[in-house]
This record gives structure tokens, C-alpha cells and sequence, in this order.
């Protein structure tokens, strides 16, 4: 009877390290091969042998979020990646790049991920900003300002509640370098 348990409990660490090792594996193909446009659980279930149900909870608990979420953050911090390097590629050879068949997916993903859309990440790419606040009472200094190529972005009031109200309101300016 002691035999049988060892043996009981030998099979139980073989099998554990036999899914540690498949996992492993599934993970560096996906690392590799994120970037196909048919990657799936359905992909993942034909090229590893195992159930999609049974993927789904082993990749969960090693990358701790659904297989969707991972692939989708993947292929989009790529994507802007490859925007940072080449911010004159398209959408559409962005999109194809990191693994998607339509552009509007892409940049709903995009958007999802990063919190803004493609062109809105590619516009602010490279771009700094000098903010000047002025006393909006101060024309002279509103008008060097503006034919420096600042843009007035408005007012806004140092006020704090209770506080008067002379001289804390001021004119925002801001200019792209």
C-alpha cells in the first residue's frame, strides 16, 4: 500500500512538470507567434494538442488575465512600438503588422488599450509643450506671446474657496516644441 502511494505521488510530479514544460512552451510560441492573424485559443488547442477550456485556464493563471486580454495588449504596445519607430506607417500596415485583418479593430483595440486612438498617439509622438500663465489683464505680454506661436488655451482661477478673487485669474499659453 505505501508503494502504490509512492508511485500515486511520483505520477502526480511527473504530470505537474510535464504541464509546467507544455505551458512553458505555449507561452514562448506565443511570445514568438502573436503577431498571426489567426491566433486563437482554437490555434493555440490544434498546435498543442489540449482542450481551448483547458488553455484558457492554464495561460490565465500563468499570465494572470484572460488569453483575449494579453494577445490584444501584446500586439498593440507592439504597434506603438513600431509608431515610435516609424511614425509614418499606416493604420493599415500597422494593423497587418501586429496581427490584425481590419483596421478599425486595430484601432478600437488601440484606443482600448492605450487610451487614446492611433492618430491621437501619433500626433503627440515627439512633441513637447512650454506652458506660460499670464495675467489676462497683461495685452502686452498675451501679444508677444501669440506672435511667438503660442496658443491661448484660456483662463482658469487660482481662487481658493473663500479667498478674494483679485488678481489669481490667469491666461494660459502653450507652445509645441
Amino acid at each position: 500500500e505505501r508503494h502504490l502511494i509512492i508511485l500515486c505521488d511520483l505520477a502526480l510530479k511527473k504530470h505537474a512538470d510535464d504541464s509546467r514544460r507544455t505551458v512553458d512552451r505555449m507561452v514562448e510560441y506565443l511570445s514568438a507567434h502573436y503577431c498571426l492573424p489567426d491566433m486563437s485559443l482554437s490555434h493555440l488547442s490544434i498546435q498543442f494538442g489540449l482542450t481551448e477550456p483547458y488553455i484558457s485556464k492554464v495561460l490565465h493563471d500563468r499570465l494572470g488575465k484572460t488569453f483575449a486580454a494579453w494577445l490584444e495588449e501584446k500586439r498593440i504596445f507592439h504597434a506603438r512600438d513600431l509608431l515610435d519607430q516609424d511614425p509614418s506607417l499606416s493604420f493599415d500596415e500597422l494593423a497587418v503588422r501586429v496581427g490584425y485583418t481590419s483596421t478599425r479593430t486595430f484601432q478600437r483595440a488601440f484606443s482600448r488599450v492605450l487610451s487614446c486612438s492611433p492618430a491621437s498617439y501619433r500626433r503627440a509622438q515627439g512633441k513637447a509643450s512650454i506652458r506660460i500663465d499670464t495675467h489676462p489683464g497683461n495685452r502686452a505680454m498675451r501679444a508677444f506671446l501669440s506672435k511667438q506661436g503660442y496658443t491661448e488655451l484660456g483662463a482658469f482661477d487660482l481662487t481658493q474657496k473663500g479667498a478674494a478673487e483679485t488678481d489669481l485669474t490667469r491666461i494660459a499659453f502653450e507652445k509645441l516644441v
